[in-house]
C-alpha cells in the first residue's frame, strides 16, 4: 500500500503502543512489594521495677500458629513490626504473647508469660504518663491510744473507723455482739484529725459520724443517736455464699490525696445475710468500689469500679463451667455465661530447683484458640520453662458492660494496665 507525502499511515488494528519511559525515578512504580506495620510496642519508660525483670521478650504468632516474628526489648523500647502486604494475606488476626524473666531468688528460674489472642492488625500497646497529680498528706503527728465507747446502739454487726491518710482502717472488727453499748478499745488516733466511724447495727442499717480528737488524753464518748444515714445506699441481694467482702472509699478531684477514705466497709462476719449494703456520701466526686463474693471455695464474682458510684450491682446466679484439656495448646471450657473477654491461667512450680513459670492466655474467642510455639532460640535460651508441665489454676470471664476492652489497643500507666470497670466471674480447678 502506497501514501503520498502528505498521508500520515494509518496504524494497524492490532499495533501496540509502548509508553515512553518517566526519565523522573520518583514517578516510576517500584515492583517491590509495600509493607505495613501490623502491630506496635511501646514499652513504658517509668514502669515499676518491682519485678526486676532481666530478659523481656515479644512473640507473634497469627490465628493459625504461625511464627510472624519475635524481638527482645528493654524498658522504655519502641518496636515496630512490618510485614508485607502481600504475605500478610493470610494474616486474619495476631496472637502476642510477652515473656518476662529474672533470675529466682535461690539461683533458679523466673518466668511470667502472657499470650493475648484475636489481635487485630494494626493494634498499638503504648504508654502513658497523664495522671493527676496528688495532694501532698499532712505530716504525721503523735498518735494516742484512746478508748472509744458508744451508748444506744441497737447491737452491733460490724464497724470500721478510718482517715483520708491513714494506709489501712484504724480498727475494725467483724461480729456480732447483742449489746446497747460498743466499746473500741485501743484505737491510735492522732489529735485534729477527722476520723469516720460506719457500723452496721443489729437492725442491719448503715449509719456513720465523723469525729476527731480534741483531747488526746480523755476517751472518746458518742451516742449512736447523732450517727447519721448514709447518702446513697445500694442494696445487693446475695445468693448462697462461703464468704464476701466489699467496700467503698472516697475522695475528691478538687483535693486530690493519694488514698481513698474508707467511708464503708462490710464482709460476711460469720453471718448469714440475704443483703449487703454500700454506702455513699455527697460530699465526694470519685469513689472507688469493690465487691468479692464467694459462692464456694472454687467460684467467685468479683466487681470493681472507679469514678461515679454504680447504680446497682447484681450477684449473678450460681455459674455452670467446665473447663476440658487443660493444656495450653488445646486448652478449651463449656458454660452458661455470657461474657465478653476470658483469661485463663497456668503455673509450673519446682521447689526444690527454685523454678516458676506463669503463664495466661486470653482473648474473646469461644472456642480453643491456637497457641503457636516459642521460637528455637527463646525455647534454647530460657531450657527451665518446662511449658508441658504447666498446671491450670482458674479461667476469669468478664461479664457485663464492656468498658475497658472496646478497643485492641492498650494504654499502661507505669506498666500496669489501667481499669475502671470490672466484673467477673472467677472458676478455680477444682483439682488443684
Amino acid at each position: 500500500m502506497g501514501c503520498s507525502k502528505n498521508e500520515t499511515p494509518t496504524p494497524r488494528p492490532d499495533a501496540q503502543e509502548w509508553p515512553k519511559p518517566d526519565p523522573d525515578p520518583e514517578n516510576q512504580e517500584s515492583n517491590e512489594p509495600e509493607d505495613e506495620i501490623y502491630f506496635s510496642y511501646y514499652s513504658d519508660p517509668n514502669e515499676s521495677d518491682l519485678y526486676n525483670w532481666t530478659d523481656r521478650w515479644i512473640v507473634i504468632h497469627n490465628q493459625d500458629g504461625e511464627l510472624l516474628d519475635y524481638r527482645s526489648f528493654k524498658k522504655g523500647d519502641s518496636l515496630d513490626f512490618e510485614g508485607s502486604l502481600e504475605n500478610s494475606k493470610h494474616t486474619n488476626t495476631l496472637s502476642i504473647t510477652t515473656l518476662n524473666y529474672r533470675p529466682g531468688k535461690e539461683g533458679g528460674n523466673f518466668h511470667s508469660l502472657g499470650t493475648v489472642t484475636g489481635i487485630k492488625k494494626g493494634t498499638v500497646w503504648d504508654w502513658t504518663d497523664d495522671i493527676e497529680p496528688t495532694i501532698t498528706d499532712p505530716p504525721n503527728s503523735a498518735q494516742y491510744q484512746i478508748r472509744i465507747t458508744i451508748h444506744n446502739i441497737p447491737n452491733v454487726q460490724h464497724f470500721l473507723i478510718s482517715s483520708q491518710f491513714d494506709i489501712t482502717s484504724i480498727a475494725g472488727s467483724p461480729f456480732y455482739q447483742e449489746t446497747n453499748i460498743l466499746e473500741i478499745g485501743g484505737a491510735r488516733l492522732q489529735k485534729d484529725r477527722d476520723y469516720l466511724i460506719s457500723v452496721r447495727d443489729g437492725n442491719d442499717e448503715i449509719k456513720y459520724l465523723w469525729f476527731e480528737v480534741e483531747d488526746p488524753t480523755s476517751n472518746i464518748t458518742l451516742d449512736y443517736n447523732d450517727f447519721q444515714d448514709y447518702d446513697y445506699i445500694i442494696e445487693i441481694e446475695l445468693p448462697e455464699y462461703e464468704g464476701y467482702n466489699l467496700g467503698v472509699g472516697a475522695k475528691n478531684k478538687s483535693h486530690n490525696y493519694a488514698r481513698f477514705l474508707d467511708i464503708n466497709r462490710e464482709d460476711d462476719g460469720n453471718q448469714v445475710r440475704s443483703t449487703a449494703k454500700l454506702g455513699y456520701l455527697d460530699g465526694y466526686d470519685t469513689f472507688q468500689t469493690y465487691l468479692y463474693f464467694d459462692y464456694d471455695k472454687d467460684v467467685r464474682y468479683s466487681f470493681y469500679k472507679y469514678g461515679g458510684r454504680p447504680t446497682n450491682i447484681n450477684v449473678p446466679p450460681y455459674p455452670q463451667f467446665q473447663a476440658e484439656n487443660n493444656s495450653i495448646y488445646n486448652y478449651n471450657f463449656t458454660t452458661n455465661v455470657e461474657y465478653y473477654w476470658n483469661t485463663s491461667y497456668w503455673i509450673y512450680t519446682d521447689l526444690e530447683q527454685d523454678n516458676t513459670t506463669r503463664y495466661s492466655i486470653s482473648g474473646k474467642s469461644e472456642g480453643a484458640p491456637i497457641i503457636g510455639t516459642l521460637p528455637d532460640q527463646i525455647q534454647e535460651k530460657f531450657p527451665h520453662l518446662n511449658l508441658d508441665n504447666l498446671e491450670y489454676e482458674e479461667t476469669a470471664l468478664a461479664i457485663g458492660e464492656n468498658i475497658d476492652f472496646k478497643s485492641d489497643d492498650r494504654t499502661s500507666l507505669f506498666g500496669f494496665g489501667t481499669v475502671t470497670f470490672s466484673e467477673r466471674l472467677i472458676f478455680k480447678n477444682p483439682d488443684k
